[in-house]
């Protein structure tokens, strides 16, 4: 068996934060979404694992070869989830584990893969039905296996992007396709909301460590002055300066000052300036003063927050 992670999606959902940092990259508690993933299929022992990559690649490809085995492929046109896969395809040999890099799975169904028959597609939903599937189920897998027969088949038929129309194509094609359990939770990451309520689960079943404060910063960040908590990730390299976050996610390299925020996540912009979401609402931070002074961004007394 081999592993495939695709890596290269743009994030528009999640504009303008994913300008300048790729989702697979976002923090979660002891690294980020592509190293779990990674870490994740080690127990399948795979013959070759291979990350895909595409938006902000040097990036994603710098956190994917800090592991060692891997390897970067950089995805040819056209830029499509089936575009992906047949890039990958061009150098499988073998079944397929497909990953998508913007999910978090509790767990990999380990025996289910390992015993999965190599001739069918199998697909891992959170729930099962006795009724029978149509391909818009699998538009909620993120988690599945492809045969050598399928692979070929996506390969001729590139343009396509989402998984139900990708699924319709392989049982047009007489290929076999199958439903099995992921047997844990999974998110998507599709929107700010998605990404919090991520890390609300993490902290809360069950709580890593014993950590009571349920906050999880990276080594390589700079806190001074800094309130935090419950339910905070700070990133590498982000430095936090006299601010409250709780509900929070600041990505690597972001710079957040002088603010008192909830249910937000922090990104680095151009030029050094902050860029926060909230839940949906994007607020632009030039510099720290114009976070004190934004009608957009909560201020100390509009956004209580409880540390």
């Amino acid at each position: 068996m081999e592993v495939v992670i695709l890596a290269g999606g743009a994030g528009r959902r999640l504009r303008p934060i994913t300008y300048w940092t790729p989702k697979p990259l976002f923090p979660v508690p002891g690294g980020t979404l592509l190293s779990r993933l990674i870490q994740q299929v080690a127990p399948l022992d795979p013959r070759a694992l291979h990350v895909v990559t595409h938006h902000l690649a040097d990036r994603v490809a710098d956190v994917a070869t800090q592991h060692p085995d891997v390897h970067v492929i950089s995805q040819s046109p056209p830029f499509t989830l089936t575009g992906a896969l047949a890039t990958a395809a061009r150098v499988v040999k073998d079944v397929c584990l497909i990953l998508h890099a913007d999910h978090y799975f509790s767990a990999l169904p380990l025996h289910a893969i390992r015993n999965a028959p190599g001739m069918a597609s199998t697909f891992f939903l959170e729930t099962m039905s006795t009724a029978p599937y149509s391909p818009d189920v699998a538009a909620a897998a993120g988690c599945y296996l492809l045969s050598q027969a399928a692979l070929q088949e996506i390969a001729g038929r590139s343009q396509e992007d989402t998984l139900a129309t990708l699924v319709s194509s392989l049982q047009d094609s007489g290929l076999a396709v199958r439903w099995e359990l992921l047997g844990g939770w999974r998110y998507d990451i599709d929107s700010v909301q998605d990404y919090l309520d991520l890390q609300k689960q993490l902290w809360t079943d069950p709580t890593p460590s014993g950590n009571l404060h349920s906050v999880w910063v990276a080594p390589s960040a700079a806190i001074t002055d800094a309130t935090l908590g419950p339910h905070v990730t700070v990133g590498p390299r982000a430095h936090l300066r006299n601010c409250a976050l709780a509900d929070a996610v600041v990505l690597a390299d972001a710079l957040v000052e002088d603010v008192r925020l909830q249910n937000v996540l922090a990104g680095p912009g151009p030029g050094g300036c902050a860029v926060l979401m909230f839940s949906g609402e994007k607020v632009a931070i030039t510099s720290p003063a114009d976070a004190a002074h934004s009608r957009q961004v909560p201020s100390w007394r509009e956004s209580p927050c409880q540390a």
